[in-house]
């Protein structure tokens, strides 16, 4: 079996001799640790872009974060005084 692997080998190009790498505990938790910053990466940004992907999806359009307040949030913030504090 090996033989016939190794003769399609050279037929192909490939290398013919068996390498075996050894993996310490620190190759390890390097692969480890790029995969769950992957998975935090890729929460975060999902986190972050979860409006407008869902305003994608969904009919209603997405309202810029500099708009102007309007209905009762506009109400409530020209009944406050000027100069007043809420403390």
């Amino acid at each position: 079996m090996l033989g016939s692997l190794m003769s399609a080998g050279l037929e192909m190009g490939l290398p013919t001799q068996l390498h075996l790498a050894y993996l310490d505990p620190g190759t390890g938790s390097l692969i480890a640790q790029a995969v769950v910053g992957t998975v935090v990466a890729a929460g975060l940004a999902l986190k972050v872009y979860w409006f407008k992907v869902k305003s994608f999806f969904s009919r209603t359009p997405a309202v810029a974060a500099d708009a102007k307040p309007t209905g009762l949030a506009a109400e409530q913030k020209s009944e406050t005084p000027e100069g007043s504090t809420d403390a």
